[in-house]
């Protein structure tokens, strides 16, 4: 076993990498466990967002949001929130990202272009949602995915809002 204060990096990485092979084995070798998705609304397109649902655990991992039309869209405020309803209609967020544009030091000002944007992720390992019997989620228990993003164009007044149903891809 390696002692965390002792181990270098080297080892570190190594006992890593076959830690992520090892779920690798695992997870691939259960049936459906893994879904890409995609979607569109009036002003975005989402690609690339992927769900991994099993007995062990259940996670995502960000996909890629694009302002339709736009090169470059500075904005002051930026929301994202992510959505699954399993069979038993409960609506559950996954994750949430918030990103404000800072305009209060000229010097430091930061802005905040939303023309491409991360999903975001659940990236926590934790053991997978129950099903209504009871059971760790799989993929064919989730009925819907959904993005709630908001956002307010550099010094706008008014909060746009649209809902993104996110579809399985053919892979």
């Amino acid at each position: 076993m390696i002692d965390s204060e002792d181990a270098s990096y080297d080892d570190k990485f190594q006992l890593a990498s076959l830690i992520k092979k090892a779920e690798q084995l695992i997870y691939n070798g259960l049936p459906n466990t893994t879904q890409v998705y995609h979607g569109e609304s009036t002003h975005w397109k989402v690609v690339d967002y992927k769900i991994q649902a099993n007995p062990v655990l259940f996670r995502t991992y960000a996909g890629r949001m694009y302002m339709k039309e736009q090169d470059v869209f500075e904005a002051d405020y930026f929301n994202v929130e992510v959505y699954v309803i399993f069979d038993d209609n409960e609506e559950i967020r996954l994750h949430k990202e918030v990103f404000l544009a800072d305009y209060q030091d000229r010097a430091k000002s930061v802005e905040l272009d939303i023309s491409e944007q991360s999903t975001g992720e659940f990236a926590a390992n934790q053991e997978s949602y129950r099903n209504k019997s009871g059971n760790p989620v799989s993929i064919e228990d989730i009925n819907e995915v959904f993005i709630l993003v908001q956002w307010k164009g550099k010094n706008e007044n008014e909060l746009e809002e649209e809902k993104i149903i996110l579809s399985p891809a053919n892979i």
